[in-house]
């Protein structure tokens, strides 16, 4: 009987509700079957559920014979595969737009609430330690980096019994060990090499840095690996692939198949057990949907998997990038997803950061280049050095923030750092080191109007207890992945500022409010980029306000009119002793209701206005 390997999503609750995992878009690429026939399909996998949909509208599914099959419905509601194959026998109606129903999306539904639940509990902790460096020192920072051991990691290749390690007429023997080495634990640039058709891949694609140097860089060297992490031979073999018992769709069929190989391999014992962290790298292609699919069990786990070949965006399947490994690895030392990551609401701007779909990054978002770990996460981890963090708590007129990719700078922006539970934090973001494809093709030229093009440029992250999120400066999202250039021309727009004076408040296009709708009274005006220095400069202000003002209000700290403000009828702002109030470039305050302002002699209230000539 042809079985569903998605279905095997529900047959382990146990480590499905707890496994950890990525996101996967393939995009409408060709797909092979076994007899040679190829046809277009897209396949969507967002840790809790997979469809895979021909460009047509078909819902298709791969069997136990390694086929893929028009999908119908199980007596559960989920996917399985019926008996024709995608390409060779003629579609079936009930398989057009298809979707779960009953008991399989109740259980889906349920393990993605447990899920973003779970995500939400870490990133809470991550906020405590978030704020403890913050308070850590008088000027909001103490010493911010944090040494640790090198890290023993090995490498478990492992071949099933009817799917072997993959060979071709270039690879008799398989990728060999050094193929496998020095994508992961090699220095100097030794796996680097921009030229498409190098001998350093194995399929000559170009790459960017290993994933050794891609974790040292990130935690500005506090993540090392010792010089004896790599490949693991079984015990008394020359040969590096240990063989499992059972069928890869057997191991598919589990919730996570990581225990059960751990168990029938002994890799929690010797020789096994001098490894601080195991990567089990299976043989072929990578599965989604799956006991196979790439995760980590849990946050903090000793091991993850994922498969030695992997899906490419329009060129086919090939040796598994760095992209991947980083993002399973970050799980195994505690990173959660940033956001809640599904098909429904990833977005071009989860490309920023590697635990959310920054794994992708790359030509052909294939993970040779992985985009960086969002800076919440390394300021929480202890990755950045103090003097490289800055708290704002006060108006800035004119901050000028550079780029440098080895030692980034970081504005942290909060008002009231004790009572406050909301941030923001600026970066600059070029394309230097592991940024160069973030978020898309270096090579698109940009828009003709836009000040920074393609270069990158300021990043402005809204950070609270269970969300971090990157607004985009044009309030788009690119929904159209076919279209490359229709995607790149979004993503190219991204950083700020899309046009020289670009503002950031709560009545800009985007907004800055906060995740509930309610104001965040912060405004970021005059976002300038220089072309030449690839610096931007902007103004901060802390409490910014416009619109009306509906309910009795005390300003105590100096404000920033932003745009025309109007005090409501019944309603008393009260400026405070020594406020200075200043207006935005033409606007103005009516007051309906009442104005009490408590000025001293020594204590004055002081208006200005941005102008030379402010409005009457």
């Amino acid at each position: 009987m042809r079985a569903n390997f998605l279905l095997s999503l529900m047959i382990s609750l146990i480590f499905v509700s707890a496994s950890i995992a990525g996101y996967y878009d393939s995009g409408y690429i060709e797909w092979k079957q076994p007899n040679g026939v190829t046809f277009i399909a897209r396949l969507v996998w967002d840790e809790v559920s997979c469809n895979f949909e021909t460009k047509d509208g078909y819902q298709i599914i791969r069997g136990d014979d390694y086929y893929y099959y028009y999908a119908i419905l199980d007596e559960n509601g989920d996917f399985k595969a019926s008996n024709h194959r995608v390409g060779i026998d003629p579609p079936l109606k009930e398989s057009y737009k298809l979707k779960r129903k009953g008991k399989a999306l109740a259980e889906i539904e349920a393990r993605r609430k447990a899920r973003n639940e779970a995500r939400k509990k870490a990133l809470a902790e991550m906020f405590k330690k978030f704020r403890q460096r913050l308070s850590m020192h008088s000027n909001g920072f103490g010493k911010i980096t944090t040494s640790s051991n090198p890290i023993n990691m090995g490498i478990v290749l492992v071949e099933f019994s009817d799917i072997k390690r993959y060979r071709d007429s270039e690879h008799p023997n398989g990728y060999s060990v050094d193929d496998f080495n020095n994508m992961m634990f090699s220095t100097n640039h030794v796996w680097h090499d921009t030229s498409l058709g190098n001998d350093i891949h194995p399929e000559g694609d170009r790459i960017y840095g290993s994933f050794r140097e891609y974790w040292e860089e990130q935690t500005n060297g506090v993540i090392t690996f010792t010089e004896n992490s790599g490949v693991i031979y079984p015990p008394g073999s020359s040969d590096p692939w240990h063989e499992l018992s059972g069928t890869k769709t057997y191991y598919n069929g589990l919730g996570s198949a990581i225990s059960t190989i751990v168990n029938e391999l002994g890799l929690d014992n010797p020789p096994y057990d001098e490894y601080d962290k195991i990567a089990i790298i299976y043989a072929g292609e990578t599965f989604y949907g799956g006991g196979l699919s790439p995760h980590a069990r849990y946050l903090n786990d000793r091991y993850y998997i994922i498969g030695e070949r992997h899906q490419r965006l329009n060129s086919g399947w090939g040796f598994t990038h760095i992209g991947g490994h980083c993002h399973e690895f970050g799980h195994c030392l505690g990173l959660p997803h940033p956001a809640n990551t599904t098909g429904e609401d990833t977005s071009e701007v989860d490309y920023y950061a590697l635990m959310e779909v920054g794994g992708m990054c790359g030509p052909e978002k294939n993970g040779a280049c992985p985009s960086g770990i969002n800076p919440f996460f390394k300021i929480s981890k202890g990755w950045v050095n103090d003097e490289n963090i800055h708290y704002i708590s006060e108006n800035i007129k004119n901050l000028n923030i550079f780029y440098n990719y080895l030692s980034p700078h970081y504005y942290v922006v909060n008002r009231d750092t004790n009572n406050s539970d909301k941030f923001f934090i600026l970066e600059n973001r070029l394309r230097d080191g592991f940024d160069y494809y973030t978020p898309n093709d270096p090579n698109y030229p940009g828009e003709p109007d836009d000040p920074n093009g393609n270069q990158g440029g300021l990043l402005i992250w809204r950070v609270e207890p269970t969300w971090i999120h990157l607004i985009p400066a044009d309030d788009e999202i690119s929904d159209r992945y076919w279209d490359p250039e229709w995607e790149n021309r979004s993503y190219s727009k991204d950083p700020f500022p899309i046009v020289q004076g670009q503002d950031l408040n709560g009545g800009t296009v985007p907004n800055n409010d906060f995740r509930d709708g309610s104001e965040s009274h912060y405004a970021f005006q005059n976002i300038v980029w220089d072309n030449n220095d690839k610096t931007v400069s902007l103004e901060v202000y802390t409490n910014a306000w416009a619109g009306e003002i509906s309910e009795n209000t005390t300003w105590e700290k100096d404000v920033f009119i932003y745009d025309d403000i109007t005090i409501d009828m019944d309603v008393t702002l009260t400026i405070g002793s020594g406020v200075k109030v200043e207006f935005a470039s033409g606007k103005k305050m009516t007051v309906n209701g009442r104005l009490v302002v408590q000025g001293t002699s020594t204590e004055p209230i002081t208006l200005t206005s941005s102008s030379s000539n402010p409005s009457p």
